[in-house]
């Protein structure tokens, strides 16, 4: 029977081991060409790609892996980049807690610990300078995490405050429809984090929100469309109006398509308008420069009231 167990400390997956070969993708690729009665072999491999300590010998851990670096305002956006780049690469459980730190004598702790480091160089390059240099002493990519949660993502009342005077205060101003719409997004986006939606309790078996909780949810997308149309320029006056008079309301997607419309048809009357105006006036010029030509090309005499010559050449004079 003992001869039938796999040894305490054999790694799971061909992971780790003294003598053990970490396993590559070109070599899964090969397994695939093989025999039909090796495929459960194939599977059994595959199985690697599912197992969170595994690394690609292609990661780059000297690159940030987010698009916009966290510089102390971006927390809500920077932290859902990091979960999603994350999730792809099967990490996210070493932030989250769900991957707890193996004991130092066990054969996963080096796997942990190499994947943490590299989770660490991960989140220290997605910063900026100034935020890097303050957590430079986390030795483990959780705490690290957490710190920062603790700092920027939790929610206080001046922060709330402060989100809800800048929603209020979002026009659109210089901006195009679709820059406006990601500004004022992303400030609600961050709202709704902090003063997120209690969830129903009144049927836990349900996956389905109850109905008091399913039209609190449509107010608030609805007061969210009316604050965003209440925002834009006074040219969008018109498209407005008939946007908030339709019952019910259009979808988010539906009003900025109709208003991205209408800001191409602004842009397209702007400018002919101007070359109009352009037209017209070379029009005026080219007149004007007809009636000073003609008024040169007639002669009268202001002395003797003669058409046959100017006053210059008056012989009366």
């Amino acid at each position: 029977m003992s001869g039938a167990q796999t040894p305490p400390n054999t790694p799971p997956f061909g992971f780790g081991g003294s003598g053990a070969t970490r396993t590559t993708t070109r070599q899964l690729q090969l397994d695939f060409n093989l025999a039909p009665s090796t495929k459960t072999r194939c599977r059994t491999r595959l199985v690697i790609f599912g197992n969170p300590y595994y690394l690609n010998p292609n990661e780059n851990m000297s690159q940030s892996i987010v698009v916009e670096p966290f510089d102390g305002t971006n927390y809500v956006m920077w932290s859902r980049s990091i979960q999603v780049v994350l999730k792809t690469k099967n990490k996210v459980g070493f932030i989250d807690g769900s991957i707890p730190i193996p004991p130092r004598e066990a054969y996963l702790f080096s796997l942990w610990d190499a994947c943490n480091t590299v989770l660490l160089c991960w989140l220290q390059n997605s910063m900026t300078k100034e935020i890097r240099r303050s957590v430079l002493n986390h030795t483990n990519s959780k705490t690290l995490w957490d710190e920062l949660k603790r700092r920027f993502g939790l929610p206080n009342a001046l922060r709330i405050t402060n989100l809800e005077d800048e929603i209020q205060a979002c026009k659109q101003g210089s901006r195009t429809i679709n820059q406006y719409y990601t500004t004022i997004k992303g400030l609600l986006d961050e709202y709704v984090e902090f003063c997120p939606i209690t969830p129903c309790t009144c049927a836990p078996d349900n996956p389905m929100p109850c109905a008091a909780v399913a039209a609190f949810v449509q107010k608030q997308e609805t007061d969210y469309l009316i604050r965003f149309l209440r925002g834009l320029n006074p040219e969008y006056e018109v498209i407005k109006t008939q946007l908030l008079m339709q019952r019910p309301l259009p979808t988010v997607s539906t009003t900025i398509d109709d208003l991205l419309q209408h800001e191409q048809k602004l842009k397209s009357d702007v400018a002919m308008g101007g070359k109009k105006g352009q037209n017209l006036a070379l029009a005026v010029v080219g007149y004007n420069s007809r009636d000073n030509t003609e008024a040169r090309g007639k002669k009268f005499c202001r002395f003797c009231k003669m058409s046959t010559h100017n006053i210059e050449d008056c012989f009366f004079g």
